[in-house]
């Protein structure tokens, strides 16, 4: 479980383009295997900032068929990704 308690700015700054994080985040959840996605901003010094997704994904779930999944939803934003799978 993910507890998120709010978050400093909803857009991260990739290289110049305004990339929102509640739109990552909703386009990850509608992945079948994700329970729950938090997106943030991590400082990059090339890009200036760089996407980071926290996710929880359902039990039993081989995380290389979601990093798949991830990487064919949003091609150019998996690099940082984050996973742990779910307790039940």
């Amino acid at each position: 479980q993910l507890i998120f308690e709010g978050r400093k700015d909803y857009w991260i700054n990739k290289g110049g383009y305004k990339v929102s994080c509640q739109k990552i985040e909703n386009q990850l959840l509608s992945i079948e295997a994700i329970e729950e996605a938090l997106v943030l901003p991590v400082n990059d010094e090339l890009r200036g900032q760089e996407i980071a997704a926290h996710i929880v994904i359902n039990y039993g779930t081989p995380e290389k068929s979601v990093r798949h999944d991830i990487r064919k939803m949003l091609p150019h934003r998996g690099r940082n990704i984050y996973l742990t799978e779910s307790d039940s």
